[in-house]
């Protein structure tokens, strides 16, 4: 079942607070590799502050994932700064943590130092010398406008979840690069528009040795559905005339897996 609900609380006119149960989507893109509209709704809160040329949002999340005959808590800490660079430019930073709720050493765990705003996740979770599950990424793009209201807007994502640079050019590639790639254009008119957009997902990404720490809400990934380990490509495009609407949308993905299931893919 999905149940979705939220309440908002504006403390002034750039500063506002959501809480509820819902689907986040974070990110330019019909896809997102940070956090999708795709996932299953999770409870939590948001702090979203509009400074501007600066756009901050830091969120506190709670993912439930079944083990066996049980149901364990995981939580998520996920920020994105966003700063308008000038001349249709923009660009973003995000980040995220996710650990487990439940452990040999305390129960209903929230950790204190991921929910400080304005602060890089990574080295905060390394000198915790924690075995939480840390990513990190980036978005640039540019906007411009044309005539007779006509808007044109590239953009891209990277995510980086594990990277070693002197084993990128290794021939066989290396199982411990973990990264993802989104790209696209959206075409925007009077009549309609069109998106075109594609991602790959190197494999093994937002994975993690213990289950409530991957990124994962129930069984559905918290960013692209695909989860990892795929290629795809997609096109979308809409058409409005007086009271018609024609929509369109091709999809196309080449994912890795075992049709067995007794074999791991890193998907």
């Amino acid at each position: 079942d999905r149940l979705e609900g939220a309440l908002s609380w504006s403390l002034s006119p750039s500063v506002s607070v959501r809480v509820g149960q819902e689907s986040h989507h974070w990110g330019r893109g019909a896809r997102s590799l940070f956090l999708d509209r795709h996932m299953a709704p999770a409870l939590g809160a948001r702090l979203w502050v509009d400074a501007g040329i600066v756009q901050y949002a830091q969120a506190l999340i709670r993912t439930r994932h079944v083990q066996a005959d049980t149901v364990e808590t995981g939580w998520l800490a996920a920020q994105w700064t966003e700063v308008a660079l000038g001349r249709g430019w923009s660009g973003a930073l995000f980040g995220a943590v996710k650990w487990r709720g439940n452990d040999a050493a305390f129960q209903g765990r929230i950790e204190p130092h991921y929910l400080i705003p304005m602060a890089a996740f990574r080295p905060r979770e390394y000198s915790l010398g924690s075995a939480d599950n840390a990513l990190l990424g980036a978005q640039l793009s540019h906007q411009s406008r044309w005539r007779r209201g006509q808007r044109v807007t590239a953009y891209g994502q990277v995510l980086l979840d594990e990277l070693l640079v002197s084993k990128l050019l290794e021939r066989n590639g290396w199982w411990g690069n973990k990264y993802g790639l989104l790209g696209g254009l959206l075409w925007t008119t009077k009549w309609g528009g069109w998106r075109l957009e594609g991602s790959a997902v190197r494999p093994w990404t937002y994975s993690h040795y213990t289950p409530t720490r991957a990124y994962l809400n129930g069984l559905t990934p918290l960013a692209h559905p695909l989860g990892a380990n795929f290629v795809e490509g997609s096109f979308q495009g809409h058409w409005t005339q007086d009271s018609w609407t024609v929509t369109a949308r091709v999809t196309h993905s080449l994912r890795g897996d075992d049709a067995a299931g007794d074999q791991p893919t890193g998907s």
